[in-house]
């Protein structure tokens, strides 16, 4: 099915993200459906248009951007605060519960992510350092990784020889007493040679700022 839209085809190109059934446009309070997807679809489909220089409607094409997913922390689950926003606001993000330890969890994403590459690996606290233990094994499938406080400082964790080429954008706060920013952001230097990182004035839990990040960035190309 395609659908157009009111917004110029250079704006869509740039911002169209996945939003479950339907590829949204934002930019500057715009939203503008541009597209669809079937349901199921092992990668999400998102907008694509010609970068026309004006803003008459005009019908999408699908490109396919990167799938992202959610790696929930050690008491959380799909139901805990961050995973139901996504459910709200981006459902393309691929949700599901953890269990056990840290080498059981990743059996299970391993089992969850098999076949899917360009991935989005979104991980708070616990599931922080899953996403970063997946992307040392698996770093060619790895678009970007989103790392909320992320548990770097776990008994065991130690960076790689070579820091990884992933994409990497790290958020931690300067009241976080869990996960410390001056801890986790010299061991996160030492593993991603790409990183970017936010230090706000927050807790662990990232409760003011998380829903203030920019996710259309974060989980688009």
């Amino acid at each position: 099915m395609i659908t157009t839209v009111a917004i110029s085809g250079a704006e869509v190109a740039r911002w169209g993200v996945w939003l479950g059934d339907e590829c949204v446009a934002e930019r500057g309070g715009v939203t503008g459906v541009a597209g669809a997807a079937r349901e199921g679809d092992s990668v999400a489909t998102a907008c694509e248009t010609a970068a026309m220089g004006d803003d008459r409607s005009m019908p999408a094409t699908t490109p396919t951007p990167p799938t992202a997913c959610f790696l929930h922390g050690l008491e959380s689950s799909s139901q805990g605060t961050k995973a139901r926003w996504f459910e709200e606001r981006f459902p393309g993000v691929l949700l599901r519960d953890y269990e056990g330890d840290l080498d059981q969890r990743m059996t299970q994403l391993i089992s969850q992510l098999d076949g899917r590459d360009d991935l989005v690996l979104i991980g708070s606290s616990f599931g922080g350092l899953m996403a970063t233990q997946f992307a040392l094994r698996y770093p060619e499938r790895c678009r970007r990784l989103v790392l909320l406080a992320p548990a770097l400082n776990h008994a065991g964790y130690a960076p790689p020889a070579e820091p990884l080429d992933v994409e990497t954008v790290l958020v931690t706060g300067t009241q976080d007493t869990v996960c410390p920013p001056d801890v986790i952001v010299p061991l996160a230097q030492a593993t991603f040679r790409r990183l970017e990182v936010q230090v706000e004035e927050d807790d662990h839990l990232l409760r003011w700022t998380f829903p203030q990040l920019d996710w259309v960035r974060l989980l688009s190309r």
